[in-house]
């Protein structure tokens, strides 16, 4: 059908959506993260949970790029 060009950022197929789709959850994903964090700062302070955050959203961050053009 030709409608999924991967890789072809044109407003003509629908690569292009998903990819923006995908990006606008990954941000609302990060900013739900940082309200539950600000929510309970001093609940979760015993286990220092930022750097586990951090390192959680490097991993999706790092395999977005990878499927996006093949290299970071």
């Amino acid at each position: 059908l030709g409608i999924y060009d991967e890789g072809n950022f044109s407003f003509s197929n629908a690569w292009t959506y998903l990819v923006i789709i995908n990006n606008m959850s990954q941000l609302f994903a990060m900013y739900c993260l940082l309200l539950f964090y600000k929510v309970l700062k001093e609940e979760l302070s015993p286990i220092q949970p930022v750097g586990k955050f951090l390192c959680v959203k490097l991993v999706v961050f790092v395999s977005f790029c990878i499927r996006g053009n093949g290299k970071l």
